[in-house]
């Protein structure tokens, strides 16, 4: 019996972890998280950018229906039947402002610009849409 516990206590002893040790286990966790945000926040600004995408494909489709009733653009909302969604500044769930910049008897250019950087990085997040429906990423975000 007296075996058995000299066993016993062998086993419960742990060896204690050094303040050294410790700190480098939270600086490899602090390093694997902030990679890990900036992944994420990459993330949400594509995922919120299909917001941007999907917009100008309806205006461009609303402006198309328009074209071909009438045999020229319009840059009025109303004319051709679309409404904007508002933003999240107005009240609204939207992201993007959208926006007619050019619109004529033969083409038509149709800008999203976001509200606000989604990932922090300094850049504004903008697309444009033609009249071909050539659906371009003019600033990455």
């Amino acid at each position: 019996m007296k075996s058995n516990i000299k066993l016993f206590r062998k086993k419960l002893k742990a060896q204690a972890t050094s303040l050294n040790e410790i700190i480098i286990v939270i600086a490899i966790v602090g390093v694997l998280s902030t990679a890990g945000y900036m992944g994420y926040t990459k993330f949400i600004a594509k995922a919120k950018s299909t917001e941007a995408q999907t917009l100008l494909r309806m205006l461009h489709t609303a402006e198309k229906s328009y074209f071909f009733e009438n045999n020229k653009y319009s840059s009025d909302f109303n004319e051709i039947g679309f409404e904007a969604n508002k933003t999240t500044k107005e009240g609204g769930k939207g992201n993007y402002t959208i926006e007619i910049i050019n619109a004529s008897e033969d083409k038509f250019i149709a800008k999203a610009t976001a509200i606000k950087d989604f990932d922090s990085d300094g850049a504004i997040n903008v697309w444009e849409i033609d009249q071909d429906g050539n659906l371009i990423e003019k600033v990455k975000d």
